[in-house]
């Protein structure tokens, strides 16, 4: 890895804009990202030709001097003094030091677990998402999408454009208030996108079911039919032949390095729960460790990028450069241009409705360890209430994916953050040098 004054953690909008204003006023800049190419899910490079709304980032930062990229890097933990530890795609670990360290690790999607999630053929949106700008793969067959908030409603608008049967958009949340409407109207676009998907789902005829969610996926060895709820009357339901559901109730901010830092984080609802704090320019409570994008809060792309000209000129001062009239005046226009996009994100997020997790005993809540929720229940009927004295008794959160998915469904601030302890992500026990 070459010497650098700055990491940034991260490659999406967010971080590849953080990266590219800290190389222009001449900072060394490293950034690390595990995709293979910069613009993170929003901006994913498509599957043949470099084009779309992220192709201008992508060739930015190639072409940029001070910056040097480098792909497929997972980053485990960050100790002391910012010392960054990352795992290559080869199974090799570098231990890498910065005067600077920006996360940019974005969101995850809050599950919402129900009977037969856990069926092939059952995916997170943002994977359909993924699948779709990434490979070109699209699903097969009857679709049934279920969630709430905007991304529910731009990857079915996403997936009716790629030709996908959708048999019906099941949204847990009811028409947007007046409020929610204004802070929108105020956000320069949203409105019009927001309302442009919903008005192109509604010409192709794709019944979009509000106030209703997901309760049941059935079949044998995937999917074979999903059955839909009314919020106010739990009762009336309708079920759906489908081969593929897609569901996601919003977003989350990504937080497990800042958890391994040692960093103070903040709940809030309207923002997606558990995110870093930050002082005015996305330093955290570590020194010289900054968050920006999503990693401080679920705002949306159009406010993430605004967070990045204001930490980059803070690192500028910080590594003691007077930063350039450039990135000065870039950051007295993102501050007005933010204050807009966070507030429609807030009134976005008082919006959207999260139903409560399934109580029906046979519900998977832990995919990896295979955890029901009858287990949850046999725990706590032993007075084992602490989140970790659970976990203990039941190995829920404890597999392979360190539970990004059973914990993505927490709203609730007394229960804290889900624990992030290194590594973060598998890795070989020899990464870092033999083991004895």
């Amino acid at each position: 890895m070459p010497a650098c004054e700055a990491i940034v953690i991260g490659a999406g909008p967010a971080g590849s804009a953080c990266a590219l204003a800290l190389a222009a006023e001449g900072v060394e800049t490293l950034l690390l990202d595990a995709d293979a190419a910069p613009g993170g899910n929003v901006w994913r490079k498509p599957r043949g030709a470099d084009k779309g709304s992220g192709a201008w980032l992508r060739s930015r930062v190639a072409a940029a001097k001070h910056l040097a990229h480098r792909a497929g890097i997972e980053v485990l933990d960050i100790r002391e003094r910012n010392e960054v530890w990352a795992l290559d795609a080869a199974g090799r670990g570098h231990i890498l030091k910065a005067k600077a360290v920006v996360l940019a690790t974005g969101a995850i999607e809050r599950n919402v677990a129900v009977p037969g999630w856990e069926l092939p053929g059952v995916f997170n949106l943002g994977a359909l998402q993924a699948l779709a700008k990434g490979q070109g793969i699209v699903p097969q067959g009857p679709t049934l999408l279920a969630g709430s908030g905007p991304l529910l409603y731009l990857v079915a608008d996403e997936m009716r454009a790629a030709g996908v049967e959708l048999v019906a958009v099941v949204d847990a949340s009811g028409l947007p208030s007046l409020r929610v409407l204004r802070a929108l109207l105020a956000a320069p676009g949203l409105l019009g996108r927001a309302a442009g998907f919903v008005l192109r789902l509604m010409r192709a005829r794709v019944p979009i079911l509000r106030k209703h969610a997901l309760v049941r996926v059935d079949g044998e060895r995937s999917v074979a039919s999903a059955t839909v709820a009314a919020l106010d009357d739990p009762s009336r339901t309708r079920s759906f032949d489908v081969a593929v559901v897609g569901a996601g109730y919003g977003l989350m901010a990504n937080i497990d390095l800042v958890q391994v830092a040692g960093a103070a984080t903040a709940f809030d609802a309207a923002l997606g729960g558990w995110h870093a704090h930050v002082d005015g320019v996305g330093e955290t409570s570590v020194p010289d460790l900054y968050a920006i994008g999503e990693t401080r809060g679920v705002r949306g792309v159009e406010a993430a990028l605004c967070d990045a000209p204001e930490t980059a000129a803070a690192i500028v001062a910080r590594l003691g450069r007077t930063p350039s009239q450039e990135i000065v005046e870039a950051v007295r226009r993102a501050r007005v241009r933010r204050a807009s996009f966070e507030a429609a994100a807030r009134a976005l997020g008082g919006w959207m409705h999260v139903p409560p997790q399934s109580s029906a005993p046979e519900t998977i809540v832990c995919r990896c360890e295979v955890v029901a929720r009858r287990d949850l229940d046999a725990a706590r009927a032993l007075d084992l209430d602490a989140p970790a004295a659970v976990k203990m008794a039941t190995r829920i959160g404890m597999g392979f994916c360190q539970g990004r998915v059973c914990a993505a469904g927490t709203t609730d601030p007394a229960a804290g953050p889900p624990r992030a302890r290194f590594p973060i992500r598998p890795c070989p026990a020899d990464a870092f040098g033999p083991v004895d």
